[in-house]
């Protein structure tokens, strides 16, 4: 597939934010292309404010060159890191990142970051079969994490072993760190059920979580809906040690809610994330 002026001019933004002695000849030639097309594209860039061609010989990023360049370089790097890890090859992760953040949103970069450095950790992790959250999380960098869980019941009945809390939570989850420890934050909604005896459909909230660490079972703090609790209480296993590990994380907690007339009895379940 031809390569879109687009890309072509994001590699040559690239390559003067890397080489700020490059010239036209040598641009060229690092981008497989003819010297006129070059000449071309940098009269464009130029005219964008992003090139200074003062001095026609070695052409340079003009203060907003240079903070455009430094934002796709940023973006371009996590995009690559993030794809390598899913499996893509470098031959395909660098030109597929190259297009992706032309059109990727600031969100969705942030987003594909915070995975990307969790998948940095876990590598730190492909050879152990078992590990504390506190060692694994004291490795994760500061900021904000979204991740999937599920709570599974004390014991599977006949029909599920999902627990119905598992409901009474908004997903997914998230981790907070800072400074190297964990916490976990949950947002409590609304829990809807039906009688086991009479079949009449209820609605309700958690009411309380307690979490297991040290042999004993630690109340959660509580402040209005949200539900937070440390991450570093969970205890993880590796369900595929090497190159791509996959992390079982889980936690023993205790429940209680109120669901219509009845109070839920505290009962034990498992919070369980993937990673």
């Amino acid at each position: 597939m031809a390569e879109s002026s687009e890309v072509l001019r994001l590699r040559a933004l690239l390559s003067f934010y890397n080489d700020e002695n490059a010239t036209v000849t040598g641009l060229a030639r690092s981008l497989g292309e003819e010297k006129y097309t070059i000449s071309r594209l940098l009269s464009a860039m130029e005219e964008e404010g992003l090139v200074d061609r003062s001095n026609n010989r070695h052409p340079k990023l003009t203060p907003k060159g240079i903070e455009a360049a430094g934002r796709y370089s940023d973006r371009v790097d996590t995009l690559v890191n993030y794809l390598l890890f899913k499996g893509v090859s470098m031959e395909n992760a660098r030109p597929d990142a190259l297009q992706m953040a032309l059109r990727i949103s600031d969100e969705s970069v942030d987003a594909l970051r915070r995975e990307e450095e969790l998948e940095s950790v876990k590598y730190e992790f492909r050879d152990r079969r078992k590990f504390s959250g506190s060692e694994f999380f004291s490795k994760v960098p500061d900021g904000n994490y979204k991740l999937s869980f599920i709570i599974y019941r004390e014991k599977a009945n006949n029909v599920t072993n999902v627990s119905m809390v598992n409901e009474g939570f908004e997903h997914p989850a998230v981790l907070s760190v800072t400074d190297g420890v964990g916490t976990i934050r949950l947002r409590a909604t609304t829990l809807n059920a039906r009688s086991a005896r009479t079949g009449t459909a209820m609605q309700g909230k958690v009411k309380s979580l307690k979490y297991f660490d040290s042999g004993d079972y630690i109340g959660a703090e509580m402040n209005g809906d949200i539900v937070s609790f440390p991450a570093e209480s969970f205890s993880f296993y590796n369900l595929r040690p090497g190159f791509s590990p996959v992390l079982h994380g889980t936690l023993p907690i205790k429940l209680t809610a109120n669901v219509g007339t009845m109070h839920m009895p505290e009962s034990i379940a498992f919070f369980t994330i993937l990673l």
